[in-house]
């Protein structure tokens, strides 16, 4: 879609993608998943916490660190929201060196 969208207080895009639908789907997430991970072995990110903006990519990012959790390029993730005060509130537990968002 064309036009000026805000996605959260202070967060303005002159693009628009209705992705929470997309993300709800498992299947679309393990695909998703897979490129992701192939894609973080590719770019030899090692130590990379990805950080995914709204609940809805949480699915996607477990998956991601299932597929990558027996290997060198192990991520962890966390899952930003924004309150209604406009702060925005994190699950992180350990931000590694590279960090990436979603």
């Amino acid at each position: 879609m064309q036009g000026h969208f805000e996605n959260g207080h202070f967060l303005h895009s002159n693009q628009y993608y209705f992705a929470k639908s997309y993300f709800e789907s498992s299947s679309n997430c393990e695909n998703l998943a897979l490129l992701l991970s192939n894609k973080i072995l590719e770019l030899n990110l090692k130590e990379t916490t990805l950080i995914g903006f709204r609940g809805y990519t949480g699915m996607l990012l477990n998956k991601v660190k299932s597929i990558l959790q027996d290997t060198d390029w192990a991520i962890e993730f966390g899952v930003l929201e924004q309150a209604d005060n406009k702060d925005f509130l994190g699950n992180f537990l350990l931000i590694k060196k590279n960090s990436r968002t979603i």
